[in-house]
């Protein structure tokens, strides 16, 4: 049967509270045995017996003021010998009956001063030369002194059985300590070996995940919360390797693919300090892997002002795009266009900011752009100076869209009063020629 950990620390907790408990009842039982309100009512039992004697004597001769006296000793010494039997309350205490052990010794007083009493009171009521008083004495010491011996034998028994609770209190108290003292052992035991443990190896695995091995386990063993609280421990730690092992190929394939675009780029930190760059940017500037490191971005991209647009875009977040400029590459001076975007992931802080450099080279679009002018310069120069007319109509209403510039010799009408009004070269052909030209613009609709 396996305990869950509620239950095991609440059985740790419960059984040293029930041994104290039941500790508490026995020391409170032999407590109230060894009662020093009990051993003051023996000895004053004893110690009344005394009196008893003396008040006796004195009132034998002849001193009558002594009787009440006498009376009070009877009715207290009757009254502490109940007390001793049964129990009951003497100056404001209520007292248990006196242990077992001494219980045949009072027997031997309740005998000794049963037949005692009636002789005492009359000696304390009657005259001290009348019949019943003089029939009394004879025999009152030697009785008065079995009573005084058998009273000091009961405050004796009680004393000694006084002294053998307290003895017992103390064995128990210290079996209650060795108890307690185990308990507590075993308890640290228990406490290291099944909950400060797995907590210790829960917190290794974890520092190991923080450092960096996602392969880090708990060992699951039992069945309770903290075998349960390991179970989903290394569900997590398993999610998130799972996690990481994916960002990662996303990562690489991410490299891959910045390592594969024709365009440069490179990665700077909040001072403008390459930290890595891709290999179009370093065959663009001549760098290898590891001399462009550290570099600041100035050694290799020099221009006016440009230091100041990144660390503004650094600053303030806002990407710039666009930026064209001529820069010193290994191949010569050539124009570049820039992107710059500020980029750091939501965890770091703000001094990890860092910058993502995109350097397009413009040298061929800058070459085709050029051959594209020459080519339209040389088209331009080989409709101006043709003899004839060149021009473009469109097929849905022929309407011209373009006619060069020589039609103003052969027309008097210039190419903007022509476009402008689509049909006005129609209306200046002569009527009989008009249906041969018609005929010959649907022709070519058709194809």
């Amino acid at each position: 049967m396996r305990f869950s950990l509620t239950s095991t620390v609440a059985l740790l907790l419960i059984v040293p509270s029930c041994g104290a408990f039941l500790s508490f009842v026995l020391f409170w039982s032999f407590h109230a045995q060894s009662n020093p309100a009990s051993i003051s009512v023996a000895d004053r039992q004893s110690m009344i017996a005394v009196q008893l004697g003396q008040w006796a004597d004195m009132v034998a001769l002849g001193q009558d003021e002594d009787r009440a006296g006498l009376r009070e000793r009877i009715a207290e010494f009757d009254h502490t010998l109940t007390v001793l039997e049964r129990g009951g309350d003497v100056d404001g205490d209520t007292l248990p009956p006196t242990p077992e052990g001494a219980q045949p010794l009072i027997a031997r007083v309740r005998e000794v001063w049963t037949e005692l009493k009636p002789r005492l009171q009359v000696i304390a009521d009657r005259p001290e030369n009348s019949l019943e008083a003089q029939r009394a004495y004879p025999g009152l010491r030697a009785a008065i002194g079995e009573l005084r011996t058998t009273s000091d034998l009961v405050a004796t028994a009680t004393q000694d059985h006084a002294v053998a609770a307290r003895a017992r209190i103390l064995d128990i108290l210290g079996i209650t300590a060795g108890l307690s003292l185990a308990l507590l052992l075993l308890g640290l035991w228990y406490a290291r070996r099944f909950i400060v443990q797995p907590v210790m190896q829960i917190g290794s695995a974890a520092r190991r995940i923080r450092d960096g091995d996602i392969t880090a386990r708990v060992e699951v063993a039992g069945g309770n919360e903290l075998s349960t609280l390991a179970w989903t421990f290394n569900a997590m730690a398993a999610r998130v390797e799972g996690l990481l092992v994916a960002l990662d190929l996303r990562r690489k394939h991410a490299e891959t693919l910045g390592q594969s675009l024709p365009l440069g780029t490179a990665l700077l930190d909040k001072d403008l300090a390459i930290l890595r760059t891709n290999r179009a940017f370093q065959e663009m500037f001549g760098l290898d892997e590891h001399h462009g490191r550290d570099r600041p971005v100035d050694d290799v991209l020099s221009a006016a002002g440009l230091r100041d647009r990144l660390l503004a875009a650094m600053q303030s977040g806002v990407a710039v795009r666009g930026l064209e400029i001529d820069v010193q590459t290994s191949t010569g001076l050539h124009p570049v266009r820039l992107t710059a975007a500020p980029t750091r992931l939501a965890e770091e802080e703000e001094e990890k900011a860092r910058l993502l450099l995109v350097v397009e080279d413009l040298t061929e679009e800058a070459r085709l752009r050029a051959d594209a002018m020459a080519a339209e310069a040389r088209l331009t120069q080989l409709v101006t100076s043709s003899p004839a007319t060149i021009f473009s109509a469109r097929a849905s209403d022929v309407g011209i869209t373009y006619v060069s510039d020589n039609i103003v010799q052969h027309t008097g009408y210039t190419p903007h009063e022509l476009i402008a009004n689509p049909l006005l070269w129609m209306e200046r052909i002569h009527l009989d020629d008009k249906s041969q030209v018609f005929t010959g613009f649907l022709l070519l609709r058709e194809v």
